[in-house]
């Protein structure tokens, strides 16, 4: 891991590349005991999906995404969550609060999960759209992604998607016309509907 470090560092300012260092280095962080998280929080999904009417499995992943100790735990909570989809809309206001958690790779993480949930995460749309004004961040970018995905009870994001679409930050602006696109295909539809 470390032995790449240097190709994206340069990258990096501030904040960001402090996170990136501390993740590289592991902060007590080993790479046996991330696979371990891992194994575990993909069980507990799978458990979960195979009986969703046990939320003992899922509050245990919204445990970690709310308490992990490690962005990395918290980060990969919030994949299993959108590989879990609209069944995990109990973890709505989780991810909301993650949104905004102070761990970029989580705020990352977080958004492209509840666009995984579809209409489900509709009580998501209010964060999600303030989500758009943060400057330059793949926060921003993937919420307006997630925005897309909600479809129909995200149309009241147009607006402020058009203004991100005119963004001149160009992964933003592609990410708010993408999302633009779906969300006037869901109202076009939703009109010619009898």
């Amino acid at each position: 891991e470390a032995q790449n470090a240097p190709f994206f560092i340069g990258k990096l300012e501030g904040r960001e590349l402090l996170v990136c260092f501390l993740m590289i280095v592991g902060c007590g962080d080993s790479r046996s005991r991330r696979k371990n998280v891992a194994s575990e929080l993909r069980r507990l999904a799978d458990d979960f999906r195979a009986n969703p009417a046990d939320l003992t499995k899922l509050e245990a992943i919204i445990d970690v995404l709310d308490h992990g100790k490690y962005s990395f735990d918290r980060s990969y909570a919030c994949g299993e969550l959108q590989r879990l989809g609209a069944i995990a809309k109990p973890a709505v206001p989780a991810l909301v609060r993650a949104l905004d958690c102070g761990d970029l790779y989580v705020e990352r993480e977080a958004p492209r999960a509840l666009g995984s949930m579809g209409e489900e995460a509709r009580d998501a749309v209010p964060a999600l759209i303030a989500n758009l004004r943060k400057s330059k961040s793949d926060a921003s970018w993937f919420s307006a992604d997630a925005l897309g995905d909600i479809g129909l009870p995200a149309l009241v994001a147009i607006p402020e998607l058009e203004v991100a679409a005119a963004s001149d930050d160009e992964f933003m602006a592609k990410s708010a016309s993408r999302a633009l696109a779906r969300l006037k295909e869901v109202d076009r539809s939703r009109s010619h509907k009898p």
